[in-house]
């Protein structure tokens, strides 16, 4: 009796999925048939996007975030930034499209890595990373190789309670720094003070990676040693 209920339910299961699969399918497609062209994308041509950036510019001196928003205001929520030597970037500031995304970017999903950090890996010390991507660089099927074997530990919430006490050290160091530096009046944080977000970045992934307290936050700051690691790490992101 039991048997024959677990099997029905499975079945209605199975019909219930292909159901919801069909109309999944229905619906991109219906989607897509109305999607417009690439070039039908507003955004700045290349000549605007680098007049901006110029002295007087309208993006001259302006925060990221800012320029993004000035650039939804213009153009709308979906918009395309030019890119003088490389690859254009089609830009969405509406949150239900990156569900849409991810939801449809297939089982190897491709994003563009820090440049930098791939050629140090792929070029510059093959001999010691070749054949191992890893998830930051990663792509295509090597990526989800990793990804796979990496998953069951990641993705289980007792491993973040391993590094709990590290992270914690780290947050109430960010804490005290915050109040050595703000103004006691205003409460406002100086204007670098961008420089000990990433401190708190970086002193957090050594906390977690390396089992590591290297002192960023703290009485190590001003180390040279340690500034040369803020300073490489810095240029992977400004140049990657």
């Amino acid at each position: 009796m039991l048997s024959k209920q677990w099997n029905a339910n499975k079945q209605i299961a199975s019909q219930i999925y292909q159901l919801c699969r069909g109309l999944a399918q229905k619906v991109a497609a219906a989607s897509l048939e109305g999607a417009k062209s690439y070039a039908d994308i507003p955004g700045p041509s290349k000549l605007q996007l680098i007049r901006a950036f110029l002295p007087g510019g309208r993006y001259k001196n302006l925060p990221v975030h800012e320029m993004f928003l000035d650039m939804n205001r213009r153009y709308g929520s979906i918009f395309r930034m030019p890119s003088v030597a490389g690859t254009d970037m089609v830009l969405t500031m509406n949150p239900q499209d990156y569900e849409v995304i991810f939801r449809n970017e297939g089982q190897y999903p491709y994003r563009r890595s820090f440049e930098v950090m791939d050629y140090f890996k792929r070029v510059h010390r093959r001999e010691v990373f070749d054949g191992y991507d890893g998830l930051t660089s990663g792509n295509g099927p090597a990526w989800g190789k990793m990804r796979t074997a990496v998953n069951p530990i990641l993705l289980q919430p007792r491993s973040a309670k391993l590094y709990m006490t590290n992270l914690l050290q780290v947050s109430d160091e960010f804490l005290e720094r915050i109040r050595a530096v703000r103004d006691p009046v205003t409460q406002e944080m100086p204007d670098d003070f961008v420089v000990d977000i990433r401190h708190l970045v970086i002193e957090s992934i050594c906390s977690v990676a390396l089992n590591t307290h290297i002192g960023l936050l703290g009485e190590q700051r001003e180390d040279k040693d340690i500034q040369k690691v803020v300073l490489a790490l810095q240029d992977v992101v400004e140049l990657g």
